[in-house]
């Protein structure tokens, strides 16, 4: 649900999010729930902040129980050091908030009362999102890290299996403590949650990162110099497959050889993009 736009950029609140809120407010703990969204909001603004820095445009900010999402015009896809710095900016946003409260308790300037909870939800959120299951902050540094050495796709392939590794992991840890007779919804809420997010996200990443290497065709002539990776293919892999194996900011040059091993062809990235772009998904290297 859209709440305002600031600066340009939508701020939205996932459904989940506004249903937490609602129970907070409903229970009698409005307090609580207004610092719970600001808290949400602080450490999403961290992110927008330092996407700005990196001169990324900013188009919309989905408030979501664990963080939030900030969407950027041309995506991360391309720029794994800056999808690093930028994940990272929100937990230390939390951790920052933690030692300025602690200084203004000791000043005596803040309230008390509240600072306990404060504390509990900065370092909660901070500590979540380090975790290493996407699309949390912790899940896109891993995939970041591991960008050079598989590719994007092959790099958020695994990053979503650790992530649902972790799902299932809160969903059989919030049901035990349910059987024990503790409190193991939001577990089994954020859980499920996550799961939900990596498949629904499956499908976008390659069209996305598609989209990134065919504007990188544009920025070579601009630039003049680029460092390029050589991928070395048999004649029979699909394009589909052979893209998967790209990474960005370097050119990648393919490399075709035959069942001996012989080179018999050499492409370049943007005569692969241009095929995939028309839609030949199945096509061979063999056929180029």
């Amino acid at each position: 649900m859209k709440i305002a736009k600031v600066f340009g950029i939508n701020v939205k609140v996932n459904t989940f999010f506004l249903v937490l809120f609602l129970v907070l407010i409903l229970t009698g703990k409005y307090r609580e729930g207004l610092i719970v969204f600001g808290v949400v909001l602080l450490h999403e603004l961290a992110h927008v902040i330092t996407a700005l820095n990196y001169k990324f445009r900013v188009t919309e900010v989905e408030l979501l129980p664990y963080g939030g999402v900030a969407k950027l015009e041309q995506g991360l896809e391309g720029d794994p050091y800056a999808e690093i710095f930028i994940s990272l900016a929100g937990p230390l946003a939390n951790f920052l908030i933690i030692g300025l409260l602690y200084m203004l308790e000791g000043l005596g300037i803040w309230n008390q009362r509240w600072v306990p909870f404060f504390i509990e939800c900065n370092l909660t959120l901070g500590l979540f999102n380090l975790l290493p299951a996407y699309p949390l902050d912790g899940g896109r540094i891993y995939r970041a890290l591991l960008t050079e050495r598989f590719g994007l796709t092959g790099a958020t392939d695994r990053a979503r299996k650790v992530s649902l590794i972790l799902s299932l992991l809160m969903v059989f840890l919030g049901a035990g403590r349910l059987v024990l007779g503790l409190n193991g919804i939001n577990l089994i809420v954020i859980g499920v949650f996550l799961a939900f997010e990596n498949f629904r996200d499956k499908g976008s990443i390659m069209f996305a990162f598609i989209r990134y290497l065919n504007r990188k065709q544009q920025d070579l002539p601009v630039r003049r110099l680029m460092l390029a990776r050589h991928v070395v293919a048999l004649e029979d892999v699909p394009l589909k497959e052979l893209v998967r194996h790209f990474v960005p900011q370097k050119y990648n040059l393919v490399v075709r050889v035959d069942s001996g091993q012989r080179i018999t062809g050499v492409f370049s990235e943007h005569e692969i993009i241009s095929k995939l772009l028309e839609g030949k998904i199945n096509m061979t290297l063999g056929e180029l």
